[in-house]
């Protein structure tokens, strides 16, 4: 599959000069007119959650039809977490590198072949693009996952360590792993939300390299 996308950009690429620029939109994952039941990655601090709800800034991963990237050519514009970037250079060297890729200061896209798709990524995570600001009413228990690491933020094993409390106490709870983390706030690349049927049930923090 990356290599037969490969090609098409490389043919692309060869008749950029006769084609019609085009902009690129990303492909949404999140509606905020619908969080009822879905899994949103968040950014919010302890004092942004009360006893019955959570307000946080909502993110989405910057992803694209693997059909618009195989044709993706020199003078198209695409939508990216840095804003709209003109394509001014491309390679297909390491996934598909618009104006020298990362290293320099372009954009690197990853394909996704399970999900037929490509991604936009950092250096150690997932673009991510803010899309709006929720207050989500918490569930009477919420479930606060963590990652299994140490003190230091190093992994100490696999899956996740997960307390279940009141709704009441998740505000303190979130304070408890802010300072054994000295984290002045939760950030998206590390954290996520679990809707169901209108209700956070649960608070992910991912390891984060």
């Amino acid at each position: 599959m990356k290599k037969i996308l490969a090609a098409a950009l490389a043919l692309t690429m060869t008749v950029s000069g006769t084609a019609l620029a085009e902009t690129i939109k990303r492909v949404p994952g999140v509606d905020m007119d619908d969080l009822s039941n879905c899994e949103v990655r968040a950014g919010f601090t302890a004092a942004d959650i009360s006893g019955t709800d959570i307000t946080a800034s909502i993110y989405d991963e910057v992803a694209y039809d693997i059909a618009d990237i195989a044709g993706l050519k020199v003078g198209d514009v695409i939508e990216t977490s840095k804003g709209d970037v003109t394509v001014e250079r491309l390679s297909a060297d390491a996934g598909i590198e618009i104006n020298g890729g990362l290293e320099e200061g372009g954009v690197t896209l990853l394909a996704e072949d399970e999900n037929n798709r490509y991604t936009e990524v950092t250096m150690n995570a997932d673009a991510l693009i803010l899309v709006g600001q929720a207050r989500l009413a918490l569930a009477d228990t919420v479930a606060i996952r963590t990652y299994k690491m140490d003190d230091f933020m190093s992994p100490v094993g696999e899956g996740y360590d997960t307390i279940e409390v009141a709704a009441a106490d998740a505000a303190g709870v979130m304070s408890g792993l802010a300072e054994k983390y000295y984290m002045d706030e939760f950030y998206p690349e590390q954290f996520f939300l679990t809707i169901e049927n209108d209700q956070v049930t649960e608070i992910t923090m991912e390891y984060m390299p």
